[in-house]
């Protein structure tokens, strides 16, 4: 997966101010080095182009998974303060 993939796709790697759905996926660094994992994001102003791109790479190794930028941000604040609380 690379930004190319990402933008042909009518997405964007970076949060946009017409940004309504967000795509989070797993890379796995040549496909097998799971404790070097990341999540990465696509960000999408378009739910059909945001669903597309979650179908397509829904399955392993990637497992997208689609959320509206308010569920995104939601979770993302819960995990921040999680992270606060443990440090």
């Amino acid at each position: 997966m690379n930004v190319l993939e990402i933008t042909t796709s009518g997405g964007h790697p970076q949060r946009q101010d017409n940004t309504s759905h967000v795509v989070s996926f797993w890379h796995i660094p040549g496909g097998c080095d799971y404790s070097n994992a990341e999540v990465h994001l696509a960000y999408f102003s378009n739910e059909q182009q945001a669903k597309v791109f979650e179908n397509k790479y829904a399955a392993m190794p990637e497992m997208a998974a689609c959320a509206t930028i308010e569920y995104h941000d939601v979770i993302f604040a819960r995990i921040k303060s999680k992270k606060a609380a443990c440090n």
